[in-house]
């Protein structure tokens, strides 16, 4: 405290502003500094959060397009199962009228 005191009777009021001053500007310029490392750091976060977003993001496309493919292929199963037994009905069904001709021509 006696050193603060030295220096202001040796610089006067004024003296002692600007020590004050240049002071203020040393823990600016300091200041400025570290938000700007801080920055620096948080802007290096972002590009790896957006690169890891945009390959999950790629991940998400082709699982979605794999399941599409899967429910397509899935599907034309059906359809063609469905197919062949509507086939196996209709050639039954001309069985059955076949035979219900035969047995109605034959009794008469």
């Amino acid at each position: 405290m006696s050193e603060i005191a030295e220096l202001y009777i040796q610089l006067g009021s004024a003296g002692m502003i600007c020590v004050l001053f240049g002071y203020l500007l040393m823990n600016l310029v300091n200041s400025q500094k570290d938000q700007t490392e801080d920055l620096e750091s948080i802007r290096a976060d972002l590009s790896k959060m957006s690169a890891e977003l945009s390959n999950t993001q790629n991940i998400c496309i082709k699982l979605i397009d794999s399941i599409n493919n899967f429910k397509s292929a899935i599907n034309d199963k059906i359809d063609r199962k469905f197919d062949r037994q509507d086939e196996n009905l209709e050639d039954l069904s001309k069985s059955v009228a076949y035979l219900q001709g035969k047995n109605n021509g034959g009794s008469k």
